[in-house]
């Protein structure tokens, strides 16, 4: 028997309703093709599975809940989504969007399980080296703690555990635990579950808990204890009562191989400085290492000239001056009067402000009146000559402009800048 007609008239029905319910799901409910759209012909579908004239195989996408039926409430969000379009994919909707970035979704924003919060667990190609992260535990006064689950989210595309779960490349990672306690991890590629548990039921002492070795990514700069999170999911006592106020913490995070990047000073491979990254423009360059001067007694002048483009009226400009250090030097650091005292401003009138980084100099100038500054020479430099270092070259130098803006004080893109003798 034939239901085509009377199905017809029910989907006319259903349409006139501009059906409202239903919410967004995994896959979008009537769209049996998952082409991201809704037809008559595939609501004709489901009328059909909801009258048992179709096997619901068919089409699962009507089935919204999985309960093996479709419900006059599954067709109506079908409608809806015919209507008005089917609902924009978002994480935590169960459907895995790689267009959006998402590697997983497991239908909800929540850390914790198999899929993180932001639904993307990071790739990683590991380097060879691994840094150690350290965990402690910290006990109320007087509380005695038997058991313990702590989650330890880790920056994934920085830093990963091989293996997975419980596997054995996973176990060989937790160093420097308790002895006598009995740990269960399940590495979730974003982040570390540790059951932790006193056999014997004796307290497990606070402070120092285990040591993570994870491997570090290509690319990416050297995380420090910042980038990690440790919380307490659960605790129990000696009696195994539910104990509150548990907490845990990554109180250091240092680097097995001294690399530029990691936080420590390594004099051995040639650092004289490193604040945790490998980047210009900050109390460290990105070599790690700021070549020391002795003033030869010569002097050398260089200027900063800017240029704006074809109408662009700039009242203020940052620009950053690198420097060769270990071949030039201004004296003193930071903004002190040895610093100004070797700057010489070209334009008169202007507020200006220098920041000495002992390799480079950052110099922010702007007009207190709000007028326009001519683009050209913006301030001359006089650098002490090193003792034994090659001949300074302007090559040697490179400016970039990082922020301008003009009179209205909006920002103003493609200002630029460069050096001269």
């Amino acid at each position: 028997m034939q239901f085509a007609i009377p199905n017809r008239l029910f989907v006319a029905t259903l349409f006139t309703l501009v059906a409202t319910s239903g919410a967004a799901h995994a896959q979008c409910t009537g769209d049996c093709n998952a082409d991201g759209n809704v037809t008559v012909d595939e609501i004709i579908t489901g009328v059909n599975i909801a009258l048992g004239t179709t096997a619901i195989s068919v089409c699962l996408a009507f089935d919204a809940s999985a309960d093996g039926q479709v419900t006059v409430d599954e067709i109506l969000t079908g409608v809806n989504n015919a209507l008005v379009g089917c609902p924009a994919s978002v994480c935590g909707d169960g459907a895995v969007d790689f267009e959006m970035g998402e590697t997983c979704d497991d239908g909800n924003t929540e850390d914790g399980d198999a899929c993180p919060a932001n639904c993307r667990i990071e790739e990683c190609n590991a380097t060879g080296s691994t840094v150690l992260a350290d965990v402690a535990l910290n006990v109320p006064s007087g509380t005695d703690v038997a058991a313990v689950t702590l989650f330890i989210r880790y920056p994934d595309g920085t830093v990963r555990i091989p293996g997975s779960g419980n596997d054995a490349q996973v176990q060989g990672r937790l160093l420097n635990l308790p002895s006598g306690l009995s740990v269960t991890p399940n590495d979730l590629d974003y982040a570390l579950r540790l059951v932790a548990f006193s056999p014997d039921i004796a307290p497990i002492a606070p402070g120092a808990f285990v040591t993570l070795e994870l491997d570090t990514c290509a690319g990416a700069t050297l995380p420090n204890r910042f980038d990690f999170e440790c919380i307490v999911e659960d605790a129990a006592d000696t009696g195994f009562n539910p104990v509150s106020g548990v907490t845990c913490a990554v109180t250091d995070v240092a680097s097995t191989v001294p690399v530029c990047g990691d936080g420590v000073v390594d004099f051995d491979i040639g650092e004289t400085c490193d604040d945790g990254n490998a980047e210009d423009g900050d109390a460290c360059p990105a070599n790690c290492r700021i070549a020391a001067c002795a003033p030869s007694g010569d002097t050398v002048i260089v200027n900063v000239d800017f240029a704006a483009p074809v109408g662009a009226e700039i009242a203020a400009l940052t620009t950053y001056l690198r420097y060769p250090d270990g071949v030039v030097r201004i004296p003193g650091a930071g903004n002190d009067t040895a610093v100004q005292s070797s700057l010489t401003p070209i334009v008169d009138g202007l507020s200006a402000t220098p920041n000495d980084l002992d390799y480079a100099l950052r110099y922010l100038v702007f007009s207190p009146d709000f007028t326009a500054i001519p683009a050209g020479g913006l301030v001359s430099i006089e650098f002490d000559t090193c003792v034994d270092a090659p001949a300074v070259t302007i090559e040697d130098f490179t400016c970039i402009v990082e922020d301008a803006a003009d009179t209205s004080f909006e920002s103003v893109d493609g200002v630029t800048c460069s050096a001269s003798f």
